[in-house]
């Protein structure tokens, strides 16, 4: 796969996917706000732009509806739970039985399995998947985020301390008086330019250490759009489940 992000006015952040496997042009929106564009491998980005665009409006009213009627899901299914920039995360069911979560990696997916005699909404079930896939974000973000944060901080000129992995359940990010950046595992689950803006919100805050104008004045020069990513980042959770 191939991908680019644009930036649409009114939508905000749109995924476009060059996929060898596409055959047409495909649209999905998803609950979370997140809006993709499929392409088969042969066709241009402006192809998949123009094809957006001709849909706008109803991509704005699937937004408006998700935004409106929000899934309420408070437990693992079967599926496809989420996607990071390394993997995408599934639960399925085995056909065999016991107590166990199998978990496998084919490919760029990370696969849980858990055995048909047990109820997917058992406590005990839905906890170990929790810790599972809390350690994996974890391991995820240990090794992209510090990184990433580097990268960052050299381009802009910003310094910093360290930076820690937490999970944390009301903030994806902060910044202490010693330096230190603290960043929230499940940034993972954010695409790439919302991971960026959440670093350099951190990055900012070495230098100001408030809200205020200048901090404002600051992450609008580093992104141009920061006021409707602000908004769009609140689409987005810290946590698995938001109720």
């Amino acid at each position: 796969m191939k991908e680019k992000w644009i930036s649409v006015e009114d939508i905000g952040q749109v995924k476009l996917v060059k996929n060898k496997r596409s055959k047409q042009l495909r649209i999905t929106v998803k609950p979370s706000g997140e809006v993709r564009v499929s392409m088969p491998w042969y066709a241009s980005y402006e192809s998949g732009i123009s094809f957006l665009m001709k849909r706008k409006e109803w991509v704005l009213d699937t937004l408006a509806h998700y935004q409106n009627h929000p899934l309420r899901q408070n437990s693992f299914q079967p599926g496809v739970l989420f996607q990071t920039r390394y993997k995408t995360y599934e639960l399925a069911v085995s056909k065999r039985t016991g107590n166990r979560l199998i978990i496998s990696f084919p490919e760029n997916r990370c696969v849980l399995e858990f055995p048909e005699n047990r109820s997917p909404d058992s406590q005990g079930l839905q906890e170990a998947i929790t810790n599972v896939l809390t350690e994996l974000l974890r391991k995820e973000a240990r090794l992209y985020l510090p990184k990433r944060t580097k990268e960052l901080a050299e381009q802009l000129h910003f310094r910093y301390n360290r930076v820690f992995i937490k999970n944390n359940k009301s903030n994806w990010g902060s910044c202490s008086s010693l330096g230190n950046i603290n960043l929230n595992l499940h940034l993972m689950r954010l695409p790439d330019p919302f991971i960026d803006f959440v670093i350099v919100h951190e990055l900012v805050h070495t230098v100001i250490p408030n809200h205020g104008q200048e901090f404002k004045a600051a992450m609008q020069r580093f992104f141009p759009e920061a006021k409707t990513m602000e908004k769009e980042l609140k689409n987005y959770h810290p946590r698995f489940f938001t109720n």
